[in-house]
C-alpha cells in the first residue's frame, strides 16, 4: 500500500496592487471587518489567530503581540512584532484593551468570515 501523497501548500500570495486594493476597501468597512482585515495584512499572520487575539497578549509598550503555544498552529509561542502602523490600529479601537480584540458579542472572537468578505466586496 503507497502512502498518500502530502497535501501541497499554498502558495497564492497577493500582489502590491491586490493588498491596496483591499486596503481601501477596508476604509470603508465599518466593524468588525475594516479594522480586522488591516490587522491581517499588518502582522500577516493566520485569521483565526487575529480573531482570537486578546488584549493581555498585546504589549503597547514593547510593540509586540505575544501569540501563546496552545493557539499557534506549531504550539510555540510566537512573538509577532507590532508596527507602528499596527499599533495605531490598535489604538483606534478604544480604550478598552481587556478580552478579545475582535468581537462583536463581547465573549467570542469575531466569525462569520464569507459574511465579512462581502462586505468587503461590494466596496
Amino acid at each position: 500500500m503507497k502512502a498518500p501523497k502530502a497535501v501541497p501548500s499554498r502558495r497564492r500570495v497577493l500582489s502590491d496592487e491586490e493588498i491596496v486594493a483591499l486596503w481601501r476597501a477596508t476604509e470603508n468597512s465599518g466593524w468588525p471587518w475594516g479594522p480586522f482585515v488591516r490587522m491581517l495584512i499588518l502582522t500577516m499572520q493566520r485569521r483565526q489567530e487575529v480573531a482570537e487575539m486578546d488584549w493581555s497578549e498585546i504589549d503597547l509598550n514593547a510593540r509586540r503581540w505575544t501569540l501563546p503555544a496552545d493557539r499557534a498552529k506549531n504550539d510555540q509561542e510566537h512573538v509577532i512584532p507590532l508596527t507602528k502602523l499596527a499599533l495605531a490600529e490598535l489604538q483606534l479601537l478604544g480604550p478598552k484593551r481587556k478580552g478579545l480584540v475582535f468581537t462583536t458579542t463581547g465573549t467570542t472572537p469575531v466569525s462569520g468570515f464569507f459574511k465579512g468578505r462581502l462586505v468587503l466586496h461590494k466596496d
